[in-house]
């Protein structure tokens, strides 16, 4: 057993130390000697002793001035609250900066093996379809998380508002953005595969203007294909709802849930679409920084084997503040997608 990688060990006081600095899983152990103190350190740093070892080092021909049973309640503890791990750190990821993220993962995994988390994500496929800024922070974000292999598809033209946020540059406007895109990507990230070969994605992202359009998602749906939707609007970004088809709330429920609250939504809605036909809405800079990431951690967390937070929600995250507020829906009977078939992982 060994302690989870980056797990901070601090001294709160005389005989009392703190394994872990996050509210979730932070562990405090007291009566503690100058002796099981010193030891206990040693779980964590560069090179640290394992479980095991600390025992072999308390026994009393070795002379050490730690009860090996006292150490063991000690160690026990901190196994209890999920601190301990028994499973051997995996390589870490080469030529980007995932290793971050494996650091990150190995304190929420269940088993404490963020390498294998992020290697998962190595041989995941998303797809990201509309590559404006929104679409390209997230796209950013998911490789630079360690997504190995990114679909992008968005045959429209880079428009001088989309360079900045995101990559775009200038020398990209009036190229296809799916084409800027996949420059701005490879470059950063040489590992990354660019286009998915025809593989069947894991999930799918569809960045929609100003309302989201149920017939581009039908065949995500009737495949059951795990797909997030996020929603540009006038003042804000909707990032949700993450379908899990047959298991979570879809655009058509929403549909129905809006036409419930107001009965002339479908009228405004048409008139939306087609207004941003015309004119995009803007993807202000802070709130396409924001919304892209939290769209990207929607992703990650259903790679990753967790729910989503989005799955029956949607996070709006609304201009100039960029402060994300979580509003929760739930399936509406006359849609029929509980009849769809669950996504296969």
């Amino acid at each position: 057993m060994k302690l989870r990688p980056g797990l901070r060990v601090l001294e709160r006081g005389p005989g009392t130390v703190q394994f872990g600095a996050d509210q979730r899983w932070a562990t405090v152990l007291t009566g503690l000697t100058s002796a099981e103190t010193d030891v206990l350190r040693r779980l964590a740093g560069p090179d640290p002793v394992v479980g095991a070892e600390l025992l072999r080092r308390c026994r009393p021909s070795a002379g050490a001035p730690v009860d090996p049973e006292r150490l063991s309640e000690l160690l026990a503890a901190l196994t209890r609250s999920g601190l301990l791990t028994a499973v051997p750190p995996g390589p870490l990821p080469v030529g980007s900066g995932a290793a971050d993220d494996v650091r990150s993962a190995a304190c929420t995994a269940t088993d404490g093996d963020g390498a294998r988390v992020v290697a998962a994500r190595a041989r995941a496929v998303v797809a990201v379809v509309g590559l404006g800024r929104v679409g390209m922070v997230l796209a950013d974000t998911l490789a630079s998380a360690g997504v190995g292999t990114l679909a992008l598809d968005d045959a429209r033209q880079v428009r001088a508002g989309d360079v900045g946020i995101g990559g775009l540059r200038d020398r990209h406007v009036g190229r296809a953005r799916a084409e800027g895109a996949a420059e701005v990507l490879s470059g950063r990230y040489p590992a990354l595969r660019v286009g998915g070969d025809g593989q069947a994605p894991d999930v799918v992202v569809v960045v929609f203007d100003e309302v989201a359009d149920s017939v581009r998602t039908v065949r995500l749906m009737v495949e059951g294909v795990a797909h997030l939707v996020v929603t540009v609007r006038e003042g804000d970004v909707v990032v949700g709802p993450f379908v899990l088809p047959g298991q979570t709330p879809c655009t058509t429920c929403l549909d129905c849930r809006r036409t419930e609250l107001d009965p002339l939504w479908p009228r405004v809605r048409d008139q939306l679409r087609d207004a941003a036909v015309q004119l995009p809405p803007a993807q202000e800079s802070s709130t396409a920084a924001a919304s892209g990431a939290l769209a990207a951690a929607q992703v990650l967390a259903h790679l990753d084997g967790r729910r989503p937070v989005t799955a029956g929600a949607c996070i709006e995250v609304s201009a100039p503040d960029a402060v994300p507020r979580l509003r929760e829906w739930s399936m509406h009977p006359d849609c029929g997608c509980v009849d769809v078939s669950p996504p296969q992982r």
